[in-house]
């Protein structure tokens, strides 16, 4: 898939008008250079919170020609620091709404599934969850952040319209680029090839989804997964439900990645050409959701 649609796939962050701050903080993740880090709701019409880092931006993580930032740009201690911080907004946030395990998840992009000029990830929420925390914030900002309540729900509406005719198009596409790598492979000799420690973490391929999920023993091992895809695929997502229980007794993550870069990377359990089959007849341009639908029982 080109570049540019793959970028379209990021979730695109909001102009420079006011933002509606849920928590800010400064983080040390430049060798002694703060950082103001602050999470705030999207104006899109999709239920997340941004954690974004605005001076991070691509001249400042030294990114070349048409990279954009993310974490894979971070030194490690940086990236370990920033999504430490992610994970404790999301307990705070779980907390807050007395979320159970599974019901919320960070979403990091990366490589060319990023659309955003500095780094940034994303909280995301079950709808009435992100209403019922947007409310609070809304009236204790004196309800200057955001709009009518019926002019949001119109958005979503519209925004999930909007998404399921994007995931349409893009589908013969990447049927098309997942089609000619599955041919390509040489079946006999493919394996995932787990690098380093890696190996040892479980990881587990779909059979009909260009999904795979690793756990990893702390969340300062991110840096692990991120060595092992950056070689493989262009892009990905990374999906971590949230869990009760410290980071530092493991951490699950689900990499969703192009479906073309995946038949290249990946023997799934019944061989590639029966995971192309799969995945163009029974998953169709509905992929994404399954990739969604079973996040929770991750946690």
């Amino acid at each position: 898939m080109a570049v540019r649609q793959q970028r379209e796939r990021g979730q695109r962050v909001g102009g420079e008008q006011r933002q509606c701050i849920y928590h800010e903080e400064t983080l040390d993740l430049m060798d002694g250079e703060h950082v103001l880090v602050s999470v705030v709701f999207d104006r899109q019409a999709r239920p997340h919170l941004i954690v974004m880092c605005r001076s991070l931006d691509g001249e400042r993580c030294g990114c070349e020609g048409t990279e954009w930032p993310s974490y894979w740009h971070l030194r490690p201690q940086a990236e370990a620091k920033l999504f430490e911080f992610q994970l404790s907004c999301m307990r705070k946030v779980a907390e807050e709404l007395s979320l159970p395990e599974g019901s919320l998840w960070a979403e990091i992009h990366l490589g060319s599934w990023v659309s955003s000029g500095y780094v940034h990830s994303h909280i995301v929420l079950p709808a009435r969850a992100y209403l019922s925390l947007k409310t609070q914030y809304e009236h204790s900002s004196g309800g200057t952040c955001f709009g009518a309540w019926q002019a949001w729900h119109a958005r979503h509406r519209t925004y999930l319209e909007s998404e399921r005719r994007r995931r349409e198009k893009w589908f013969n596409g990447d049927a098309a680029e997942a089609k000619a790598a599955a041919h390509a492979a040489a079946e006999p000799a493919r394996s995932p090839e787990l690098e380093g420690d890696v190996r040892t973490l479980g990881v587990v391929v779909s059979p009909d989804t260009p999904v795979f999920d690793v756990t990893l023993p702390t969340a300062d091992s991110l840096v692990v997964l991120d060595n092992f895809c950056k070689p493989k695929v262009g892009g990905c997502f990374y999906l971590i439900p949230f869990q009760r229980r410290s980071a530092e007794d493991g951490l699950r993550v689900r990499v969703i990645c192009p479906p073309g870069d995946f038949a290249k990377a990946f023997k799934p359990p019944d061989g590639i050409e029966q995971w192309y089959d799969k995945f163009s007849l029974e998953r169709g341009a509905q992929w994404i959701e399954a990739a969604y639908a079973t996040l929770g029982e991750l946690a």
